[in-house]
């Protein structure tokens, strides 16, 4: 199946695309999340047509949730509405309301 270009996925920490193995390095052939500090926290990847993108992480709320994110670069126009798109499916998967709030400088 292809994707529109700029379609985002969220990841999570444990996804075999990222944390095992030699597939781990595919993602990431710019070294992007090797070259960019991020928190611990922000465990989880997102993932912008094949290569990492961002790092975002997971926090409940009462009625919904929040998903803070720290880029790892600048993302274009057509990428930032793939991860508001990443972001409404993830909503529709929980069943809630979900925000989404940058939380790093890019």
């Amino acid at each position: 199946m292809s994707e529109p270009p700029g379609t985002a996925h969220l990841l999570q920490a444990y996804d075999e695309y990222i944390g095992y193995g030699p597939s781990r390095h595919v993602y990431d052939l710019a070294g992007l999340d090797q070259r960019s500090p991020v928190p611990e926290a922000f465990a989880h990847v997102v993932v912008i047509d094949g290569q990492v993108a961002a790092r975002w992480r997971y926090r409940p709320g009462s009625g919904g949730a929040r998903i803070e994110w720290r880029p790892l670069r600048t993302l274009t126009p057509r990428e930032e509405r793939g991860w508001a798109g990443a972001v409404a499916r993830y909503a529709r998967f929980a069943g809630a309301d979900v925000e989404a709030v940058r939380a790093g400088p890019r």
